[in-house]
């Protein structure tokens, strides 16, 4: 069953009186229509999704293809970084400020600078970028009888978390994917792929500095 929205179909028949026409249909496998574009707040269907021209998603960079009953993906990346923390206390005695500095590593979407940590020899936050966050939607699918566009398929916000257990997942070819031979990504199971490389710096201790990515689809 694919759902837009969650509410019942009583709840859903309330919507008739807005002005702006907005569309309930109860079984879009038994209409007949082309492209469709109407504002949707429900419907089901006992068919999968079908791409049109098949238009299947994939992710050349890290060699992932997905079964035809995804609508969209969700990259998401992160990097293990860390962040600095301080703290300022006052001398009694001189009556001097005093900062001391804590430093915590964390998950962050984004890179983020440490050349200007009061120690950042010490604490070196990973200097390359080589993939962004992203979302990727089909122009165009076909459920039943009726072909969405992609201004329609943009609404899916409902992504879930992909496991190797999920068959609309199709696992990795490692050894094909740019994202292996030039950034060291490695495979590690649900969807996520892990990279990791050493920093060292003059007179300081090595560091590793870590990155992954996670794959989320809607759709299913």
């Amino acid at each position: 069953m694919y759902n837009s929205l969650s509410e019942n179909s009583e709840k859903l028949a309330e919507y008739t009186g807005c002005k702006r026409k907005i569309t309930y249909v109860n079984d879009v496998d038994n209409i007949n229509s082309s492209l469709y574009s109407e504002p949707l707040i429900y419907f089901h269907s006992k068919k999968s999704i079908e791409p049109l021209n098949d238009d299947s998603l994939n992710d050349n960079d890290f060699h992932i293809r997905f079964h035809r009953n995804v609508l969209r993906y969700q990259r998401n990346v992160e990097y293990c970084q860390w962040i600095e923390h301080f703290q300022v206390s006052t001398d009694n005695e001189t009556r001097l400020e005093e900062k001391t500095y804590f430093y915590a590593q964390r998950w962050y979407p984004n890179p983020v600078s440490s050349v200007r940590y009061n120690e950042a020899l010490s604490h070196v936050n990973p200097q390359r970028h080589p993939y962004s966050s992203k979302t990727v939607t089909l122009s165009q699918a076909k459920i039943g009888k009726l072909i969405f566009n992609e201004d329609l398929i943009e609404q899916l916000y409902d992504f879930k978390s992909i496991t190797d257990d999920n068959d609309i997942f199709i696992e990795p070819a490692g050894k094909y994917a740019s994202a292996y031979n030039e950034h060291q990504f490695e495979y590690i199971g649900n969807g996520r792929f892990h990279s990791q490389y050493e920093k060292v710096l003059l007179y300081s201790p090595p560091t590793i500095n870590q990155l992954q990515t996670e794959t989320k689809i809607a759709g299913e």
